[in-house]
């Protein structure tokens, strides 16, 4: 399974019960699906953007960059990235595949 990270913003000042449901609800889709969830990590919370997004008929100008990382097959991956994109309290979501294969990733024992 390739080894992917979804780098996302999402709308500033998002209490810590939303952002968390947010983060449960992406994590189980991969697992519901068979992928294996790597990991969370906070980038910034209530950021300046370094300009003006607009999504959902509402301009932003200050966001939460997090990073999520996972393993699961092509399909999988693009199905995740949709269902942030179409989420009302993500602003921006970028998809980047890290490593074709576990191995391709992990340096072998020496």
């Amino acid at each position: 399974m390739p080894f992917y990270e979804i780098l996302t913003i999402s709308k500033a000042e998002l209490s810590d019960v939303i952002l968390g449901d947010l983060l449960k609800h992406t994590s189980r889709s991969v697992l519901d699906a068979g992928g294996v969830v790597r990991g969370f990590a906070p980038l910034g919370m209530n950021k300046t953007l370094p300009y003006r997004m607009h999504k959902n008929k509402e301009w932003h100008r200050t966001g939460s960059y997090w990073n999520f990382q996972f393993y699961a097959n092509p399909k999988l991956a693009s199905k995740v990235l949709d269902e942030l994109r179409t989420d009302h309290r993500v602003i921006r979501a970028n998809m980047i595949r890290i490593a074709e294969k576990f191995q391709h990733y992990v340096r072998p024992k020496e």
